[in-house]
């Protein structure tokens, strides 16, 4: 027995041993796992409070809790890096005091704009028959546009006949136009074209071509507004024009000569509805332009009536680019050679303007164009590009 005994105790000294050691092992083993855990937990916890501290969350404990809290958490992380000891709690920082200050800092901020609205230039592209100027502002505009009319007509021979005539012309012109505000209702404007134009004619005699650098017709011109609708009906304006032609030697009727306007005196009229859906505008327009009879190849030419009309639409992408869209018409009647109506000589001319308006600055903006012709009547083509400068808002 004693035999026995003493042989097990030494065996149960070394049981004991190999479990310390298989213990040991299996918490180095383990070590690594647990501290991993132990420092994800750290930073998901330092996270957690750095988040909760940038949003300054509010309880029903007072309007400044957040505030606070954020300040008592720096102040925290600064103990931490030995710098400065912690703040204690003072009356000031009554957790269950509102803080005013932050509320009315805050409610101004939100009151006060920051920095200047952008300029509204969805009307821009109706510049030439609205009022967007007020009262002794000034707005200056030029362009350069290129277009070509193909058109056939009834012409003179100046023996008493009459000569049916084809001819293409190809025109560069450069019109200069100030505007100005007289009064919130009243808008001045006045037109001066100036530039190049090519003329090839044939008729059942002849074949020529010639070219001309010359000045178009001026026009002068004002708009009033003639009633608000006040975002609830259309706004409806009112414009009137005078033609002044100036001496190109044009002959009148149909355009033997090249030139860059009519050639006649003329007076005009006409009515424009814009209706405003933010960020669409739509708009219809309708005129009338009576132009004077001229003694001219041999006899007195009367040009028929012309009623015009256009309708289009705006669409104001964002701040600084709008799209604008418009169908521009008219009828012209018949013309008269002393007294008798030239058979065949009315036109309808019919064209379609796309453009686009990009805002440079708040008082500069660019707008390039596309026009083109529906009508036999209508110009080919017209392509065009306008720099506008406007006051300053």
């Amino acid at each position: 027995m004693l035999d026995s005994n003493h042989h097990m105790a030494p065996c149960s000294f070394v049981c004991r041993l190999r479990e310390q050691v298989s213990a040991q092992r299996r918490w180095a083993c383990r070590r690594p796992v647990v501290c991993l855990f132990v420092g994800l937990y750290s930073v998901f916890l330092a996270s957690f409070r750095c988040v909760e501290a940038q949003e300054t969350p509010f309880d029903e404990s007072g309007p400044g809790t957040g505030r606070r809290f954020a300040r008592l958490l720096q102040a925290e992380d600064t103990i931490e890096s030995g710098n400065q000891p912690l703040p204690s709690a003072s009356a000031d920082d009554d957790l269950s005091a509102p803080d005013t200050e932050t509320e009315t800092d805050s409610a101004e901020r939100t009151d006060e704009p920051l920095g200047q609205p952008p300029p509204d230039n969805s009307l821009q592209f109706l510049r030439g028959s609205t009022v967007l100027l007020k009262p002794g502002e000034f707005q200056t505009e030029y362009g350069f546009f290129y277009s070509t009319l193909q058109n056939r007509f009834v012409e003179p021979d100046g023996l008493g006949g009459l000569i049916e005539v084809e001819s293409i012309d190809r025109s560069f012109v450069v019109p200069l136009t100030v505007r100005f505000g007289l009064s919130d209702d009243i808008q001045l404007s006045g037109t001066v074209p100036v530039g190049f134009s090519y003329v090839e004619v044939e008729d059942p005699f002849i074949e020529d071509h010639s070219s001309l650098f010359t000045a178009g017709d001026i026009v002068i011109g004002a708009n009033a507004i003639l009633g608000r609708g006040n975002d609830e009906a259309p706004d409806i304006l009112g414009g009137v024009n005078f033609i002044v032609p100036t001496d190109n030697g044009r002959s009148g009727v149909g355009g033997l000569q090249p030139a860059l306007g009519s050639g006649f005196f003329g007076v005009g009229w006409n009515l424009t509805a814009i209706r405003s859906y933010d960020p669409a505008v739509f708009f219809a327009s309708v005129g009338h332009t009576h132009l004077f009879k001229r003694h001219l190849s041999g006899g007195e030419v009367q040009p028929g009536e012309f009623i015009d009309y256009s309708f289009g639409m705006s669409f104001s992408i964002n701040d600084e680019v709008t799209l604008n869209g418009e169908v521009i018409g008219g009828f012209q009647f018949d013309t008269e050679f002393d007294g008798v109506e030239i058979p065949n000589s009315s036109n309808e001319p019919i064209s379609l303007r796309l453009s686009v308006i990009r805002t440079v600055t708040p008082e500069y903006f660019i707008e390039p164009s596309l026009q083109f012709g529906l009508t036999e009547d209508a110009s080919t083509v017209l392509l065009g590009i306008s720099f506008t400068r406007s006051p300053p808002s």
